[in-house]
C-alpha cells in the first residue's frame, strides 16, 4: 500500500515497511470513528462531564486486549492475523469507543442542543473555536510527529533498534497520560471558573494542576532510572533489545547478558564502549566474568580492533585481549 511505499522511500527496511503498510491498511477504517469519539468527548468535557468518556476508555482497553488476543494469535475459532489482526483489533476498538460514548451520552440526555438551527451567531462561535483550535492542532501535530519522526529514524536501523525504541516510547507515553489527563481536567475546571467570574479560584486551579503534573513526572523519571533494567522485561523483550553489557570497575568485572548470538554480543559491546564516559576509566576490565551461555560455544573472539576504534574519544587506549564467548 501507500504506507509501505512511503516508508520504503525514506529508507525503512522492506520488512518493516511491509508490516507497517499491512497494519495501517487493516486499521484505516476505524479512524473516522476515532475522530468522532474525540468530538463527543470534547463536547461532554465542555459540559463538565468526564465520567462517560472515562468509562468508555476503560471498557475499550479491555476490549482491545481481548481483540488482540483473538485476532493476532487466532483464538475462539478466528484465524491468526498477526500484524493485520492487530490493526483490525485497533479499528474495532475505535468503532466501539465512538458508538459506546454516543449511546451513553444519549442516555444521559446530553445530546440535547446538538440539533439546534444554524444562525449567524453559530458562524461567529465557529470562527472563535477555529481560532483557538488551529494553534492547538498545530502544536499537537508537531508534538506527535516529533515522536513519529524519531520512530522512523529508528526503523532505518533495523528490527531490534525499532523494537527497543517502541518500548521506550510506550513507557514514556504511559507516564505522559497522567499529566495529560490532569491538563485536560484543569482546562475544563479553569474554563468553568473563568466563565463563572471566579478568577482567583481559576488561578489556584491552574497552579495546582501544574504542580500535580510536575510531581507525577518527577516520580515517573525516578521509576525509569531505578527500573531501567527490568521495565522492558514487562513487554517480554529479550536481552537483545534492551540490555547492554555492564562493567564494575571496583572488582574489574564485565557482566554479559545472555544474548542470542556472538554477533549481537559484539554489537552491544561496541555500543556500550561508544557511549561510556571517559571518567569511568578502562571499559574492559582485567578479569571478566563470562556468561556460561557463551562459554558453551567455545569460540574466541578478538574484539580489540573495533573496541579501540570506537573508544578512542572516550577512554584510554585498551590493551589487546581475547574473551571466550
Amino acid at each position: 500500500g501507500a504506507t509501505g511505499s512511503v516508508l520504503g522511500w525514506i529508507g525503512v527496511t522492506p520488512e518493516l515497511a511491509s508490516d507497517a503498510g499491512r497494519y495501517a491498511s487493516a486499521q484505516l477504517w476505524g479512524i473516522p470513528f476515532m475522530l468522532l469519539f474525540h468530538v463527543q468527548r470534547s463536547w461532554l468535557q465542555g459540559r463538565g462531564l468526564m465520567r462517560p468518556a472515562l468509562l468508555v476508555v476503560l471498557a475499550a482497553n479491555a476490549l482491545n486486549a481481548a481483540a488482540n488476543w483473538v485476532l493476532i494469535f487466532g483464538h475462539l475459532g478466528f484465524e491468526a492475523g498477526g500484524i493485520e489482526g492487530a490493526g483490525r483489533a485497533t479499528a474495532l476498538t475505535q468503532v466501539f469507543m465512538c458508538l459506546a460514548l454516543a449511546l451513553l451520552a444519549s442516555r444521559l440526555g446530553e445530546g440535547r442542543g446538538l440539533s439546534a438551527r444554524w444562525s449567524s451567531r453559530s458562524t461567529t462561535e465557529l470562527r472563535a473555536i477555529v481560532g483557538v483550535g488551529l494553534p492547538l492542532a498545530a502544536q499537537f501535530g508537531l508534538e506527535v510527529w516529533a515522536f513519529q519522526g524519531a520512530t522512523l529514524l529508528a526503523e532505518r536501523l533495523g528490527t531490534i533498534p525499532v523494537a527497543a525504541h517502541t518500548i521506550a516510547l510506550n513507557l514514556a507515553s504511559i507516564s505522559f497520560m497522567v499529566p495529560l489527563g490532569i491538563s485536560i481536567g484543569a482546562s475544563t475546571r479553569v474554563g468553568n471558573l473563568i466563565g463563572e467570574g471566579r478568577l482567583e479560584r481559576a488561578e489556584l486551579a491552574a497552579r495546582a494542576a501544574m504542580g500535580l503534573g510536575t510531581g507525577v513526572m518527577c516520580v515517573a523519571a525516578a521509576v525509569f532510572i531505578v527500573g531501567r533494567q527490568w521495565l522492558p522485561g514487562l513487554y517480554g523483550a529479550e536481552p537483545d533489545i534492551h540490555t547492554l553489557p555492564e562493567t564494575h570497575t571496583c572488582t574489574r568485572e564485565l557482566h554479559l547478558p545472555n544474548y542470542s548470538s556472538v554477533g549481537t554480543l559484539r554489537d552491544k559491546l561496541l555500543l556500550a564502549v561508544q557511549h561510556v564516559n571517559a571518567k569511568n576509566g578502562s571499559v574492559v576490565p582485567e578479569l571478566a566474568r563470562i556468561n556460561p551461555a557463551y562459554s558453551m560455544s567455545a569460540r574466541v573472539v578478538d574484539i580489540q580492533t573495533d573496541v579501540t576504534a570506537r573508544s578512542e574519544e572516550h577512554t584510554s587506549e585498551l590493551q589487546s585481549r581475547q574473551y571466550l564467548v
